[in-house]
C-alpha cells in the first residue's frame, strides 16, 4: 500500500474529493446503540490550504443525556492522499486516517482508511458526491463494539458560505 509521504503519480481523485468538502454542511449521525447527533459541520480552508472540520449540534444518547456536542479535526491534501488529522495538535501532527480517494459510481469517490487506538481498531469508510459525504466508523475492540454513521449534505456553496456570518465566524476561529 503506498503511503502519502511516497512519490506515486498523481490521479486527480485525491484533489477532486478535496475540493468538494469547503462548505457548510448538515450533519445526521447515528451510533449504533449509543444514540444520535443532529448539527452542522463546517469545512474552512486555513490559509495554508489545509481544510478546518469542525460540527457543532445536539447530542441525544440512549442513557438520557442531551446536549451540545462538538469534534474538530485537519484535512490535508497530500498527492494521492487525503489525510485526515486530530485537531488537538496541528495540522499534520497525529494522524486519524489516509484516505486514498478512487472513482466510484459516476461523479463520486469513496476512500477507506484504519486507525488504531489501544485495543480498538476504527475502521472508516467515506464516499464523496458533490451534495453529499457518508462516513461510516467501526470501532471494534476487546469492550468496544459500535459504529457511527454520519451523512453530511450540503447547506450551500462554498462561495455561498463566504457571506454567511456563521462560516466567517467558524472560519476565524480556525486561524
Amino acid at each position: 500500500m503506498t503511503q502519502p509521504s511516497e512519490q506515486a503519480p498523481s490521479d486527480g481523485y485525491a484533489a477532486a474529493a478535496f475540493v468538494r468538502l469547503e462548505g457548510t454542511w448538515v450533519l445526521h449521525r447515528t451510533i449504533s446503540g449509543i444514540g444520535t447527533m443532529e448539527g452542522e459541520a463546517v469545512f474552512g480552508k486555513l490559509p495554508s490550504g489545509v481544510l478546518r472540520y469542525r460540527e457543532e449540534g445536539n447530542l441525544h444518547l440512549h442513557s438520557g443525556y442531551s446536549g451540545p456536542a462538538f469534534r474538530e479535526y485537519y484535512y490535508l491534501l497530500e498527492g494521492n492522499f487525503i489525510r485526515v488529522t486530530f485537531a488537538d495538535v496541528p495540522p499534520g501532527e497525529r494522524t486519524f486516517v489516509n484516505l486514498r480517494p478512487e472513482r466510484g459510481d459516476g461523479d463520486t469517490f469513496a476512500a477507506g482508511g484504519v486507525h488504531h487506538c489501544g485495543p480498538d481498531v476504527h475502521s472508516a469508510t467515506y464516499h464523496f458526491a458533490d451534495e453529499s459525504l457518508a462516513i461510516m466508523v467501526e470501532v471494534r475492540g476487546p469492550e468496544t463494539n459500535y459504529t457511527v454513521h454520519s451523512v453530511l449534505t450540503r447547506r450551500s456553496n462554498p462561495a455561498d458560505c463566504l457571506s454567511s456570518a456563521r462560516h466567517r465566524e467558524m472560519r476565524g476561529r480556525a486561524a
